[in-house]
Parts: C-alpha cells; sequence; structure tokens
C-alpha cells in the first residue's frame, strides 16, 4: 500500500521512535499488516506516555499516522470505516485536549477542526462548528461501536474549554450544547459525563440565563452523588467559578476541595483556588493571601522546570491572580500587597523580600479590570497610589485599529464587535491608520492623564513598566518619546537584574536568510561606528548571510566572554503555540523558542548581556487569559544575566535597519543600555530629518549609505506610530 511505504520512510527517520526500537518495531508490524485498530490504540497509549515537550517533538510524525488512518478509512465502508474514522478523530481530540490543558487553545482549536478536516492547515475560526461533523459521530453510536458516545463528548467539552478563552459567542455555544447535552448524563455518570457538564459551565459563567441555571443545578445533583476525589474537585472547581453560586456556598467548596487528594494538573488548580479563595474573605489575611500565592507561584516553577511550559502555566492561571488583585485594589490599605503580588508574579520571585530602588518609578498597567476605564497602580519609594481614569473610547474599537497595524486579530470576550475574524495579510502602516490608532490608543490607554500623574512624581532616575493584563501595546515607546528620551524607560521581566556588562566583544548575526537587503547597510553602519571608535576588531565577530549557520550560533551564544548578541532578520511569532515561535538564523535553520528558552546563559559571574533582536515579532505577547507578558521571545530570554530588546509587531526593511544603526550608535554613546534605548526610540519619533541630524552631529564625515536611504525614500515616515513604536526593551 502506497500510503503505508510513505509512512514507513517517515516512522524510520523519525527521533523518538527510533530510540524507542520494540517500539518502532511493533508500529511497523502494525502498519505492513494493516492492524489499523491496533494500531490506533498504540498511538493513543504513546502519547499518553509522552511529555508536553517530547509531544510538541514528535507531533509531526503522530500527526502523519492519524492522516494514514484518515486516507485507509476511504478504502472501507459501513461500520469498518466509521470505526476507523471515529479512531482517528479521538486521536485528534486527544490532542487538542492535551495542548488546552497546557495553555496552547490555539493548537487545540487547530486539532479539534482537524477532527472535521484532517486536511485543515489553517485556523478558519469564524467558519468552523461542531455540528460540521455531527453525523460522523451520530453514525457511530446508531452502530453502537464502542466509546462513541465518550468520544463526542470529549470533543464537545474540549471545545467549550478553548472558545472560553479564544473568544466565540454565547450564542453559539448555547446552540452547540443543545444538540450535545441529549447525550451527557445527568445520573450514573462516567468521568467524561462531568467533564462535558463542567466546561458547558466555564463558557455560561459570565452569563445568567435559564441554560447556566440548569447546569448549575446539575453540576449541584452530582456534587452530592460523586465519591471520587477527582472528579468532585473537577465539579468543585466548575462551582465556584460561577457567579450563581454565594459567597458563603464558595467559602464552603473551598475548604473541601482544600482536604481533596488529587494528582497532576488538579493540584495546581487546587493551590489556585486556596489562593483565590482569601479573596472572598473581608477583612483580608494579608499573612495568608501571601503564603498560599507563594505556595501556588512555587509549585508551578518545581513542576514545570522547561521554562516555555512553566509560563503557558502561569499564564493560563493568571485569572485567579488577577481577581485577588482586583480584590486587593478596592482598598488603598491593600495596595503594597498587590503590587507586591504583581511584581513577584511576574518575575517569578520566591524567596527574597521584595526591595525596589526608591529612585525608581513603577506602573502597573491595568487596562481590562473595568469596563471602560484604565487603571494604573504607580509605585515610587514608599509612595503607591492607584489611578483609575475614564476611557473616551472602547477597547474593542482599539483594537480593531491595533488589528490593522499588526495583521492581527485581538477579540475581547465580553466585546462582540471584536469578534469579527481578521485574517492573516501585511501590517497597513499608512499614515491615515498609524494616526488613528494612536489616537485611540492614547484615549483607551488614558495616557496624556498618565503623563501627567508622572510628570508630577519627579524627580525619579527610571521607569520600569509592567502590564497586568499584557496586550501588545507600545507604552514603554510612548513614554520615551513624552520625556524626550531623557528617562531609561524597561519592561519588567527579572527583580534584581545584575550589573550590566560592559561591552568588550560582540557578535553581530545580520541577514542570516539572506531575504533582507537593507540589513546590509545597517552592517555598514555598525562597521563604520565601530572605525571611528576605534573598536578593537579582533573583538567583533560579523556573520553576514551564507556566512551564518546554527552550529556555529549555538556555540558563540554559549561563550561567556560575548557581551553583546546583535541578531537582525527575520522573527516569527506563533499566536497558537509560543513554543514555535522562531527566529531565523541561517538561510535553511531556524531556533525555535522551546529551544532558545533553555540554553543556558554562560558567564554570569560577568553580569548582565545583552542580546538586541532587531527581528519582527520578537517581543510580541501571547495574548490569552488576561496574563501578563510571559511568552514572547524577548520577555522568555530575559533574566537577571540577560536584558533583551525585540519588537511587538513586524516592521518595515528601512524602519528596522534604520533602528538598528541608531541604537548602536547610541550604545557606543551612552553608558546606561536603557537609556541608550529609551533616545533611539525618542529620535527615530521625530522622523528622517532629525534621525539624520543626530548622525551628522556625531559624525560630520564619512560616508553612510543608511543615511542617503532614510533621506530618499521619503513613503516611509519615520514618525509614524508603526514604525517607531514597535521597539521594547526588558530587564
Amino acid at each position: 500500500m502506497e500510503q503505508a511505504e510513505k509512512l514507513l520512510v517517515k516512522v524510520n527517520g523519525n527521533r523518538f521512535f527510533s530510540r524507542e526500537q520494540d517500539l518502532l518495531s511493533k508500529y511497523i508490524d502494525l502498519v505492513k499488516t494493516e492492524s489499523l485498530l491496533e494500531l490506533a490504540n498504540t498511538l493513543e497509549e504513546t502519547i499518553f506516555s509522552l511529555t508536553f515537550i517530547q509531544l510538541n517533538q514528535e507531533i509531526e510524525i503522530i500527526e502523519a499516522y492519524i492522516q494514514f488512518l484518515y486516507e485507509v478509512s476511504k478504502t472501507t465502508e459501513g461500520k469498518e470505516n466509521i470505526q476507523l474514522l471515529l479512531s482517528a478523530k479521538k486521536i485528534l481530540i486527544i490532542l487538542a485536549d492535551l495542548y488546552e490543558q497546557n495553555g496552547c487553545v490555539g493548537i487545540a482549536f487547530d486539532y479539534l477542526v482537524k477532527v472535521i478536516n484532517p486536511n485543515f492547515n489553517h485556523l478558519d475560526r469564524d467558519k468552523v462548528k461542531i455540528d460540521a461533523d455531527y453525523n460522523t459521530f451520530k453514525l457511530a453510536m446508531d452502530f453502537e461501536i464502542e466509546h462513541s458516545r465518550t468520544i463526542f463528548l470529549h470533543y464537545c467539552s474540549t471545545y467549550f474549554n478553548v472558545i472560553s478563552v479564544l473568544g466565540h459567542t454565547l450564542e453559539e455555544a448555547i446552540e452547540t450544547y443543545q444538540y450535545s447535552s441529549i447525550y451527557a448524563r445527568k445520573e450514573n455518570v462516567e468521568e467524561i459525563d462531568i467533564k462535558y457538564w463542567c466546561s458547558v459551565s466555564s463558557i455560561l459563567f459570565k452569563s445568567k440565563n435559564d441554560t447556566l441555571h440548569r447546569v448549575v443545578s446539575i453540576l449541584i445533583d452530582l456534587h452530592r452523588g460523586e465519591h471520587n476525589a477527582s472528579r468532585r474537585f473537577m465539579i468543585i472547581e466548575a462551582l465556584l467559578r460561577n457567579t450563581l453560586i454565594s459567597p458563603r456556598e464558595k467559602a464552603t467548596l473551598f475548604k473541601e476541595a482544600r482536604n481533596l487528594k488529587v494528582y497532576g494538573i488538579n493540584n495546581v488548580i487546587k493551590k489556585a483556588l486556596k489562593f483565590w479563595s482569601f479573596s472572598l474573605i473581608s477583612p483580608v489575611n494579608a499573612p495568608h493571601v501571601r503564603e498560599s500565592f507563594l505556595e501556588l507561584l512555587k509549585f508551578i516553577i518545581e513542576a514545570y522546570p522547561d521554562k516555555v511550559q512553566q509560563r503557558l502555566q502561569k499564564t493560563r492561571f493568571s485569572w485567579v491572580i488577577n481577581e485577588m488583585i482586583s480584590q486587593l485594589l478596592s482598598r488603598e490599605y491593600y495596595y503594597k500587597l498587590a503590587f507586591e503580588l504583581a511584581f513577584r508574579w511576574q518575575t517569578n520571585e520566591i524567596g527574597r523580600r521584595i526591595e525596589v530602588p526608591n529612585d525608581r518609578l513603577y506602573i502597573v498597567a491595568i487596562a481590562t479590570m473595568e469596563p471602560n476605564k484604565c487603571w494604573y497602580l504607580i509605585k515610587l519609594g514608599n509612595s503607591i497610589q492607584l489611578k483609575k481614569f475614564e476611557s473616551k473610547g472602547t477597547y474593542s474599537e482599539f483594537a480593531s485599529k491595533k488589528n490593522k497595524i499588526e495583521s492581527s486579530w485581538l477579540a475581547m470576550l465580553e466585546e462582540k464587535e471584536s469578534h469579527e475574524p481578521v485574517l492573516p495579510g501585511n501590517p497597513d502602516i499608512q499614515r491615515e491608520n498609524s494616526e488613528e490608532y494612536l489616537d485611540s490608543f492614547r484615549s483607551v490607554y488614558c495616557l496624556d492623564k498618565l503623563i501627567e500623574t508622572v510628570t508630577s512624581l519627579k524627580p525619579f532616575n527610571s521607569v520600569q513598566i509592567f502590564e497586568l493584563s499584557a496586550a501588545n501595546v507600545p507604552i514603554q515607546s510612548f513614554l520615551s518619546k513624552s520625556f524626550n528620551g531623557e528617562i531609561p524607560i524597561s519592561l519588567l521581566n527579572s527583580s534584581e537584574a545584575k550589573r550590566q556588562r560592559e561591552l568588550k566583544k560582540a557578535l553581530f548575526w545580520i541577514n542570516p536568510d539572506q531575504s533582507l537587503y537593507m540589513a546590509e547597510k545597517e552592517r555598514d553602519a555598525i562597521l563604520f561606528i565601530l572605525r571611528e571608535k576605534g573598536i578593537d576588531m579582533n573583538n567583533i565577530i560579523m556573520r553576514y548571510a551564507n556566512e551564518c549557520t546554527k552550529e556555529e550560533f549555538l556555540e558563540l551564544y554559549s561563550d561567556p566572554s560575548i557581551d553583546l548578541i546583535w541578531i537582525s532578520g527575520h522573527g516569527e511569532r506563533d499566536s497558537d503555540n509560543p513554543q514555535r515561535s522562531s527566529l531565523k538564523i541561517s538561510s535553511s535553520e531556524e531556533i525555535f523558542l522551546s529551544d532558545l528558552a533553555n540554553l543556558s546563559i554562560p558567564g554570569k559571574e560577568l553580569g548582565r548581556r545583552l542580546v538586541v533582536l532587531n527581528m519582527c515579532e520578537t517581543a510580541s505577547v501571547y495574548i490569552r487569559y488576561n496574563s501578563m507578558d510571559f511568552l514572547s521571545i524577548s520577555s522568555v530570554l530575559t533574566n537577571e544575566y540577560q536584558s533583551v530588546l525585540g519588537h511587538m509587531w513586524p516592521t518595515h526593511y528601512l524602519t528596522s535597519a534604520t533602528f538598528g544603526s541608531l541604537l548602536f550608535l547610541l550604545l557606543m554613546e551612552e553608558k546606561n543600555w536603557s537609556h541608550a534605548i529609551s533616545k533611539a526610540q525618542y529620535i527615530i519619533s521625530k522622523g528622517s530629518t532629525e534621525i539624520v541630524k543626530y548622525f551628522r552631529q556625531i559624525y560630520p564625515e564619512g560616508e553612510l549609505e543608511i543615511l542617503d536611504r532614510i533621506q530618499n525614500q521619503q513613503s516611509i515616515e519615520m514618525e509614524i506610530i508603526a514604525n517607531w513604536g514597535s521597539s521594547t526593551y526588558s530587564c
């Protein structure tokens, strides 16, 4: 069979199965003998034996097996055909469930789409509905195929969990519930029945309609009759997040949840619920809140040593932190505790007491806590204040402008206007769109009022910003522009950044995939500045175009003597599976975030080094669950030993080369990296004339082709926010 031969070729070259020779032989025998149902069962067992990291590594071969089952099913009829189809669908549903549990809801949705059409390779959330494949499941139940009911309910429950995050409408959820609920039991239940009713509750929990009342009533009855600890815990979690349950009832449920013995992901949920329970107690018991918070954070850090997986779980459980901070901010007495929790959650600080410099201003932006308001928690020294500014526009209006600039789709669950999908395309950086974006950004984030408030608090020597609910917005660059680049401004990512190194030795990795012809001008500008500064070129490693290889990059990344790593090329964000976000590192090779995140940083005793990612989308935030910025490439790579600059959205090739040239010049002029970056953000916002003027003030003579390009390319307006607003600096 042709399909079998193709599959066997793929299997033999696969890393995981090649390591497990006995398992590999079993798969080969099953394919050759066409023992397809056993093959499906074995594949299912294999998936459950993998860690999430291994699953990501081996997903291509797993998908090949699933595709093989689908292809073979085309040669069968009747019950055999439905059995094979159902086996393939079951594996896809398992994958969707696993990815959803690990915070990758976009990829989970992809697999739900593939249940309907295995050839679906692109998210099309506006057209896909569960009833598109309803007949296959119904036929399986008519044929009385084993487990067909539970597989269907597993599909439904995963679907509800996924769309509760992705932003589908309530009407669609109720429609799906109406024709799937007849298969879910209310008595003599299996675990999948409980999972189904809990997932229905997850999509309806903010509403108060008749459907929600019925579902809550069912959950209460199930709770009364269920004795299994894991199942009871599942029901309790669903009830606790429901608006129909009174505070007194929740207190009783919290008490029970704390005493139940659970395992795996439920252990994280249990600690999250324990922490959340204190938000219902008035007055707040600060020591208990801090203790249970640290218990939750420490558990996540220890349970998920892989940095990306750890951040996915922090993202997933950010709702509980937001709920508590919202409660704490209702009373001025608890502002400092609210700041401490937000600070620790952002930086992973579980040990030492939080002590911050008295001359540094901290701004916590909270844009989505209350409709039509933007909150800022502002700390300077021992003073802390909460500002609640009235927004002039809606967040959905801002999102529509933002989507054009970034070629992205930002949907808010409670704002239906934002639910219209935006298909991927090229960013639209025309002046009109950019000005509309800036006006909307200023209105929704109340930036003029923020600047006024912050200015009144001077003097301070530096500013650090972080968002409680990160949305990929250029607050940092806006502040740099507003303060004329005079104040060092950065994004908070580490609790105690080490002293910055002196930039003695540098690696420049320019245009590795040979597609950015303006990167050559950036390289030439860097070399010009190095020569003018009299830098010893023996300390400079310059790799350009076809000189770049992944092997050498990984070797040099681990070189403890390198103080500056500078990459100009292509970056790509995977908004559905952040682990697959990547940097193009050679003409034919890329390096994924999952690999980068776990590379060790050498030379820690030398202090903090600087990484410049002059690449598109390297600071682009994974916008899920109302969380902080945990999963942009730059934030993952930032820690106390490494500061990182990246870009939030796709940048024009001339803008990128101009910014890189200007930034390197300023890094050679300024001692403080953060100050140099703030100044670069300010100067580029002034437009082409000011950029050229600044260069020529320092270097009146000398051929710099990048300056000629800036002056002659009139169609690229540096002064619009689409061009000057994308860069961020994390430390």
